[in-house]
């Protein structure tokens, strides 16, 4: 597949695949019972669309994980990102090293992983260069 990304072979294509075993676990329910009842839905989902549904702190927190994954197609790392405890930013600001040591990931995965941090922060400060910008100034 030359040009474009290869798709992730483990991608899960029901709801409680793509949710998980451990934190999201028997949660489809809420989702369908809201109208998110396809994994491409979930994927669009805002923050403030996954508050609405009244999950908790954790479940957030692990619902973020799972989705920025299955966004950028390394679905087949939830469990074990999940699984480490940590928060999606505190790997972001890991390094590709430990990615790939300590949690298995492939380096051409860790370089995706890490490589869409950053252009996430090219967005947000973009943003904050957007929100600074005097009235009538193009962007």
């Amino acid at each position: 597949m030359q040009g474009t990304e290869a798709k992730d072979r483990s991608a899960p294509d029901n709801l409680d695949d793509y949710l998980g075993s451990s934190v999201l676990a028997g949660t489809s329910k809420i989702f369908v019972r809201k109208g998110w009842d396809s994994v491409e839905s979930l994927k669009s989902m805002t923050r403030k669309d996954v508050k609405a549904l009244g999950l908790t702190k954790q479940q957030r927190k692990a619902f973020e994980m799972r989705n920025f994954l299955g966004k950028i197609e390394l679905s087949r790392y939830a469990d074990t990102l999940e699984a480490s405890g940590k928060t999606l930013s505190s790997l972001r600001a890991s390094s590709s090293f430990v990615l790939i040591c300590k949690y298995g990931m492939e380096k051409d995965d860790a370089l995706r992983f890490l490589e869409h941090r950053e252009e996430n922060r090219q967005s947000k400060v973009e943003k904050l260069m957007y929100e600074e910008c005097i009235p009538g100034c193009i962007f």
